[in-house]
C-alpha cells in the first residue's frame, strides 16, 4: 500500500476504475484498452471529473492505473501533486534496471459536467465538440510533461475521455518565452469550440488545435 506522510492519504487496490475521494485513492491493474472502456462508462455516469496516471507495462499487457485527482468537482479536478511525486519516487526506486517508463495522463469530462458547464446549448450531436480538453488541461499537460521528463519518464500523451469519444493530445513547448501560455490556450480552445459549432464537426476542433501547435486526434466510441 502506498501511503503519505502521517497517513494523509492511502491507496487501496481495486478491480475497476472509479471516483475516489481523499484520503482514499485507488490503484487498478488493467490493460490500457480495459481502462479506457471503464472510463467511457464513468463519463456517462459520473457527476464529477476525475484523473489518473497510467503506467504502461514493461512486460505483459496490464499496466497500473493510479488515481491522482483531488477536489473533484462538476467541471474541474485538481491533480494531487504530493501523490504524483510519491508515485514517481516509488517507481524510480523499484526501477533498478533503469528502464525508461512510459505513461499517459487521463481524465474524464462526464456528460453531466458538460451540461452543468454549457447548459441547454448542448445537443447530443455536439457532445463531441464540447468534450475537448480545456485551456487549463492543455496548460497542465505542458507542465506535467516537463515534470516527468526531468525525472526520466516519458509522457506519451494526455487523453480526455467523454461520453461519446476520446481526445488524445500532446502539447509542445512554446517557443515564445514571453507568451502567456494560459491566455494562449484559452484563446485556442475558444476558437476550436466556436469553429466546431459553426461547422458542426469535431474535425474542425482538431484542425484549430493542430494549427495552434497541439497534436490532437479524436476517437469515437460510437
Amino acid at each position: 500500500m502506498l501511503t503519505g506522510c502521517a497517513q494523509r492519504y492511502y491507496y487501496v487496490e481495486k478491480d475497476t476504475l472509479s471516483i475516489s475521494y481523499h484520503p482514499e485513492y485507488s490503484v487498478v491493474h488493467l490493460t490500457q484498452e480495459e481502462g479506457e472502456r471503464q472510463l467511457h462508462q464513468l463519463a456517462n455516469t459520473a457527476c464529477v471529473e476525475e484523473e489518473w496516471i497510467f503506467f504502461k507495462p514493461v512486460r505483459g499487457k496490464r499496466g497500473v492505473w493510479y488515481d491522482v485527482g483531488k477536489v473533484q468537482q462538476e467541471t474541474k479536478v485538481q491533480m494531487n501533486g504530493e501523490i504524483l511525486e510519491k508515485i514517481v519516487d516509488t517507481f524510480t526506486k523499484l526501477n533498478t534496471q533503469r528502464i525508461i517508463l512510459h505513461c499517459t495522463h487521463y481524465h474524464i469530462h462526464p456528460l453531466y459536467s458538460l451540461h452543468q458547464r454549457w447548459g441547454s446549448v448542448i445537443s447530443e450531436r455536439m457532445v463531441d465538440i464540447f468534450s475537448l480538453p480545456s485551456s487549463s488541461d492543455l496548460e497542465f499537460t505542458r507542465l506535467l510533461h516537463t515534470f516527468l521528463q526531468q525525472r526520466g519518464y516519458v509522457l506519451d500523451d494526455s487523453r480526455v475521455v467523454g461520453s461519446q469519444g476520446m481526445y488524445v493530445y500532446t502539447v509542445p513547448r512554446l517557443s515564445n518565452k514571453n507568451l502567456d501560455a494560459a491566455e494562449y490556450f484559452k484563446s485556442l480552445t475558444s476558437k476550436a469550440v466556436r469553429e466546431g459549432l459553426q461547422d458542426k464537426d469535431v474535425q474542425s476542433v482538431l484542425r484549430v488545435l493542430r494549427q495552434g501547435g497541439v497534436e490532437a486526434d479524436y476517437y469515437s466510441f460510437r
